[in-house]
């Protein structure tokens, strides 16, 4: 029985090393079929992790929450449930990292519906009661171009970038104010 896992294990490892995790889950499983051992659980949940692990280097986390669930629906290990946690962390994290507060906002409210996490909930809070949302983009639906404002914690415009339906920027303004409010410097790029 030993041997016949090791083998499953092995050809399931060789197909996780080019990224063929689902079929090298579908080894383990047909292995647990015929020898039910604690090395092959071990061997699916290590696969699970590693997949997961893939999803979030390749910025793809909602597969990455998916997956976490499957996982633990399957395996029943209660690290995917923190993991599940930790996956909407990383993703509200990327979003608020390239400015897209409302999608992070929407993210970490999908994983307090799905978790009911406290952790989530608090991240939430941080992100509503510190950034009060200091930027936003607005795009024009014809012409496909955008411009992006951001803001200083008094609410005041710092800077006003412009992109084509590219993506390209086509020009930016920065603001600096001084203790009144007042503007003191403007420049355009």
């Amino acid at each position: 029985q030993e041997k016949i896992a090791d083998v499953y294990i092995a050809m399931a490892e060789q197909e996780a090393e080019y990224g063929n995790y689902s079929y090298a889950l579908g080894l383990v499983e047909q292995a647990l079929y015929e020898v039910d051992t604690q090395k092959l659980k071990d061997a699916k949940v290590t696969l699970y992790k590693r997949w997961i692990d893939s999803d979030i280097e390749d910025a793809n986390y909602s597969m990455a929450v998916y997956r976490t669930r499957q996982a633990y629906d399957e395996t029943s290990d209660e690290a995917f449930k923190d993991q599940e946690i930790d996956t909407y962390l990383a993703w509200a994290e990327s979003l608020v990292s390239i400015g897209e507060y409302e999608e992070a906002l929407d993210a970490l409210e999908d994983g307090v519906y799905y978790t009911q996490s406290e952790v989530l909930s608090t991240k939430i809070e941080e992100i509503n009661n510190a950034e009060v949302l200091l930027s936003k983009e607005v795009i024009d639906r014809i012409t496909g171009t955008s411009v992006v404002y951001e803001y200083n914690e008094k609410g005041q415009e710092t800077r006003i970038a412009y992109f084509d339906e590219y993506g390209s920027t086509m020009q930016f303004e920065i603001y600096e104010y001084d203790e009144e409010g007042n503007v003191i410097e403007y420049r355009t790029y």
